[in-house]
């Protein structure tokens, strides 16, 4: 499930070292726990969402908690923010439980990259609210940045600028939304203000690209792995199974290295596993193509 201690009220400020063994001990456990969950595959997540619609609570729990080492991971990219990587995480999972209830996979996108939009929309929004000094309806900054990357990424895609109607069915926004934030006032004013960001001073703009970029990098990561979990079960190898899932994260949420994997099959030499390890997803590629998978 969805642990409400997680996602309800925010922790105590850290203060002395006891405080600090505290949090980290109710991190450590935290991590272990939401690391039994499995990753879904897409198929899943379609029934999931219909489930959702119709008022199923279990199938939400079983879509969040799937995604749970997700929010961890974007929550870990805004740790410069010196708001404890805790609170972050719950303020990502109730961004998470948003994306739950509005995820329409009609639009062919997977669950987690619709649900990074909320998870960092929550994060961002209060972030800027312990700054005090942005004020800007909650996510807003976000799709803006959102968007226009979108807007660029279609660009490159089309060859071209692409349409209102383009950018709102990849958006899922409607035309009305997009005019409104491409004419925001107060967007280009508020990414310049200047705040402290870890040891720096950086504009908010700068920060949120920064970020926006780390998360975009989990986001692609946790795809890959989505992907290569759907195509598993066409790989009749178990122990290449394994290594890969060790590899991807798919076995516990971590990924390890070769050295690591190296323990779990010492007769494997770390260079073969490097081998089979480029080998396999070479195979995958070719399945995912074959089952038209691939971009």
């Amino acid at each position: 499930m969805v642990d409400q201690s997680y996602i309800g009220e925010k922790s105590t400020p850290v203060g002395d070292n006891k405080d600090v063994a505290d949090s980290a001990d109710v991190l450590a456990i935290y991590l272990a726990d939401i690391a039994k969950f499995p990753l879904l595959k897409y198929e899943q997540e379609i029934e999931l969402a219909k489930r959702i619609s119709e008022g199923d609570g279990d199938a939400k729990e079983t879509l969040c908690n799937s995604n749970l080492r997700l929010v961890v991971r974007i929550a870990k990219c805004y740790q410069k923010s010196e708001i404890p990587l805790i609170d972050l995480i719950q303020l990502g999972n109730l961004g998470l439980l948003q994306a739950a209830d509005r995820y329409d996979p009609g639009r062919g996108v997977r669950f987690s990259s619709y649900a990074s939009l909320w998870i960092k929309a929550y994060i961002v929004y209060d972030i800027k609210e312990n700054i005090g000094e942005i004020h800007i309806p909650s996510g807003r900054l976000e799709k803006i940045k959102d968007i226009k990357n979108l807007q660029r990424d279609l660009y490159t895609k089309l060859d071209r600028h692409p349409k209102e109607s383009e950018l709102s069915a990849a958006s899922g926004l409607s035309i009305k939304q997009i005019r409104d934030l491409f004419t925001t006032p107060e967007a280009s004013e508020s990414l310049d203000r200047e705040i402290n960001w870890g040891n720096q001073t950086m504009s908010f703009g700068e920060i949120v690209e920064d970020v926006n970029q780390n998360v975009e990098d989990e986001v692609e990561k946790d795809d890959l792995c989505l992907r290569i979990e759907d195509l598993l079960d066409n790989l009749p190898n178990e122990r290449r199974k394994e290594i890969l899932r060790l590899r991807y994260g798919l076995k516990d949420g971590h990924y390890y290295n070769f050295k690591e994997i190296h323990e779990f099959f010492p007769e494997i030499t770390v260079q073969r596993l490097q081998q089979l390890v480029t080998d396999s997803i070479e195979k995958l590629h070719k399945m995912a193509k074959k089952m038209k998978l691939d971009e």
